[in-house]
């Protein structure tokens, strides 16, 4: 299990470093600074979650939550053509899974605060 955490706090820079890499998938899509800029917030908790070494299982599953709704809204907000059919969908439930098992564990763990 622990190992579990640890991709799933050391891979969460690439959730929006993926919406990033589809901004140059569009052609003619001027989405990259759009995408930089309501990525940035995330971009800076995955490296956070890296460079930390005990970060709370609940601070990282709020945000796996937050990305949810960057999901909902990232085709509103950012406009990128380059995004794959049902990408955010999948990407949805992925965050969803995600943080609901990082909370599973925060509250299974609650008791012995130095689990990492």
């Amino acid at each position: 299990m622990k190992k579990r955490i640890l991709f799933f706090r050391e891979t969460f820079i690439f959730l929006p470093l993926i919406y990033i890499g589809f901004s140059f998938l569009g052609e003619g899509n001027s989405s990259f600074p759009m995408e930089l800029l309501y990525g940035a917030p995330f971009i800076v908790a995955g490296l956070y979650f890296i460079k930390q070494k005990n970060v709370s299982l609940l601070l990282i599953a709020v945000f796996y939550f937050l990305h949810i709704i960057y999901d909902l809204y990232n085709e509103e907000l950012t406009n990128n053509i380059g995004v794959i059919y049902l990408y955010r969908e999948i990407c949805i439930v992925y965050d969803f899974l995600v943080g609901a098992f990082l909370t599973y564990c925060y509250f299974k763990f609650k008791k012995s605060h130095n689990f990492f």
